[in-house]
């Protein structure tokens, strides 16, 4: 059931920011939570981590991508699965 919630949060997160930003391919996706040695963290309690990630000089468009993310979950403060 978790599995499926946050698979629910990031198809319609990422169709969110596909539509902010006019973008032609997917820009959620799903990892482990790992530490700083690149090892998956043990003993995670249930929390989402929304972080971005661009290569080179782009935090300004990092920002943008969090600021959207922060913007996405105000306006739905709550989803359903059915099915």
């Amino acid at each position: 059931m978790i599995n499926m919630a946050v698979q629910l949060l990031s198809g319609q997160l990422n169709q969110y920011l596909i539509r902010t930003y006019n973008l032609n391919e997917d820009v959620v996706v799903i990892s482990n939570l790992v530490d700083l040695d690149g090892s998956v963290a043990p003993n995670v309690n249930l929390q989402v981590m929304m972080a971005v990630h661009f290569n080179g000089n782009n935090y300004p468009e990092a920002l943008k991508f969090i600021f959207s993310t922060i913007i996405f979950f105000q306006c739905h403060p709550s989803s359903s699965i059915k099915g």
